[in-house]
C-alpha cells in the first residue's frame, strides 16, 4: 500500500482490526448489523410487584441473531442480577457514597445495563437512589442507538 507521499505503508493488523470492527463502510458494529435483543422491563428479574412503566418501543420484544451472543445476553438476566448484587455489595463496602457512578466500557446492545439497573432497581432501591449515573463507554454509533432502545427504561433526559 502506498501512502500520498509515495511511501510503501504495510497495513498493520491494528488497523485492519480496527477498520473490521468500526471502519465506516464495512465495519462490524458502526454497519449496526449486530446482533439485537430488546425484552420488556417487566419480564427481567422482577422480584417483586412492583413494576415500572414500560414504554410501547420497549414492549416489544425484538430479537435478531445476526451473529453471536456474549455472556451477558446468553445468561440474560442471571449475570447482570449477579454483578449488581456484587455491585450493591461493593457500594456498600465503601461507605455507601452518593453519587455512586457504575461505567461500563463497549456496552454492546445495553443489555447488561438493563439486566443490572432491573435488579438494582427491584432489590436495592436506596443503592438505586444513589446511582448518579450509569455511563456506557460505546464507539459505535449504531450499538449507542440500540443502547438507548434497550435500555430505554432508565433513561433520563
Amino acid at each position: 500500500m502506498l501512502t500520498r507521499s509515495g511511501t510503501a505503508h504495510l497495513y498493520s493488523f491494528q488497523e485492519f482490526y480496527t477498520d473490521a470492527q468500526y471502519g465506516p463502510d464495512f465495519g462490524y458494529y458502526s454497519t449496526g448489523r449486530i446482533l439485537h435483543y430488546n425484552a420488556p422491563f417487566r419480564e427481567a428479574n422482577n422480584e417483586s410487584d412492583e413494576e415500572l412503566p414500560v414504554s410501547e418501543a420497549a414492549a416489544h420484544t425484538a430479537a435478531s441473531f445476526n451473529s453471536y451472543e456474549t455472556w451477558p445476553m446468553s445468561l440474560s438476566p442471571h449475570f447482570g442480577a449477579m454483578l449488581a448484587d456484587r455491585l450493591h455489595a461493593m457500594w456498600r463496602s465503601i461507605s455507601q457514597p452518593v453519587p455512586f457512578f457504575i461505567f461500563e466500557f463497549g456496552g454492546g446492545t445495553g443489555v447488561l445495563a438493563r439486566d443490572i439497573l432491573q435488579r438494582i432497581w427491584f432489590a436495592y432501591r436506596e443503592f438505586f437512589n444513589a446511582l448518579g449515573a450509569y455511563i456506557l463507554g460505546e464507539r459505535s454509533a449504531a450499538l449507542r442507538a440500540t443502547q438507548r432502545m434497550t435500555a430505554h427504561d432508565f433513561i433520563t433526559g
